[in-house]
């Protein structure tokens, strides 16, 4: 139900699910999944089927919970895209997957503890963007 709730969303395309694992504490799993999901950079790339890891991190890195780029890794689509610093990938492959697939799969991994926390949300569109000019209140 909250996933039809996502994908209903006013001109999402894509469903996007961020899983924050191995924190040292919930609220810091948590802070940082919002941070990546409220994220209008990450929408936008999401949207653009852009496997931009750099605003992944940067969003995450802009909580009040340090991060420590030396030791945390990214999967974007079951791919690993950085592991203690940015690896070599496919980045077209990643890009295809990302347009083929309505459910987009990212996985933040602290490397610092045992909790974890999942938040779904959906990319930005222009079709978002045509709706909410459209109208006044």
């Amino acid at each position: 139900v909250s996933d039809m709730i996502v994908k209903d969303g006013e001109g999402a395309t894509k469903l996007v699910n961020i899983e924050v694992k191995h924190a040292s504490i919930k609220t810091k799993a948590k802070t940082i999944a919002n941070a990546i999901a409220t994220s209008n950079l990450v929408k936008t790339a999401i949207f653009g089927k852009d496997p931009n890891w750099g605003r992944i991190l940067a969003a995450a890195g802009s909580t009040a919970f340090p991060i420590d780029p030396l030791s945390i890794a990214l999967y974007i689509m079951d791919i690993k895209v950085y592991d203690k610093e940015p690896l070599n990938f496919h980045k077209d492959h990643l890009s295809k997957k990302m347009e083929e697939s309505d459910v987009i799969n990212i996985i933040l991994d602290l490397k610092e503890g045992k909790e974890s926390f999942n938040y779904r949300f959906s990319d930005l569109s222009y079709e978002y963007v045509r709706i909410n000019a459209e109208y006044t209140t």
